[in-house]
């Protein structure tokens, strides 16, 4: 409960920083293929110029209790792209960011956590349905201590 009132936190920052700059947000599904994790997220996209956004994103994904061990993992990213715009209405862009994972576990009243930084690399796109509402699918590999790897995350944009 405490880490989804953390990803809560992440999300209304999220949203504020978004809307200095009236940009977009959105939420997100992720599928890690590594891990075969579902994740559920959210993203902002800041346009710094015409050909470069910056996209924090906050993920957790739900893992298994195994043997009376429960345990979390939250993704914090922050991305850019570089966006090659194939018409009016698809974009698509490389990626390449940071991210902090935050594992934790807790077994019969005792807790432990950890976080490490490490680096994303993938691809994405953006199709602009109207000005109003976009939806990006975006492929990368995070290298986050020993976890992270390879996932999927697609999602949709709401113009504010």
């Amino acid at each position: 409960m405490k880490h989804l009132k953390q990803l809560l936190v992440m999300a209304i920052f999220v949203c504020l920083c978004s809307s200095i700059h009236a940009q977009k947000i959105g939420p997100g599904l992720s599928y890690n293929l590594d891990g075969s994790l579902l994740g559920l997220g959210a993203q902002g996209l800041f346009s710094i110029t015409e050909t470069i956004d910056i996209a924090p994103a906050a993920t957790y994904y739900f893992t298994e209790s195994i043997a009376g061990v429960s345990s979390s993992f939250i993704l914090l990213e922050a991305d850019g792209h570089y966006n090659f715009n194939i018409s009016d209405k698809l974009t698509l862009h490389p990626i390449v960011g940071v991210a902090l994972g935050i594992v934790s576990a807790s077994a019969g009243g005792i807790s432990a956590s950890s976080s490490s930084f490490g680096l994303n690399l993938g691809g994405g796109a953006i199709l602009n349905k109207d000005e109003k509402l976009s939806f990006f699918g975006k492929l990368k590999y995070t290298a986050v201590g020993g976890t992270g790897g390879l996932a999927l995350f697609a999602g949709a944009y709401f113009t504010l």
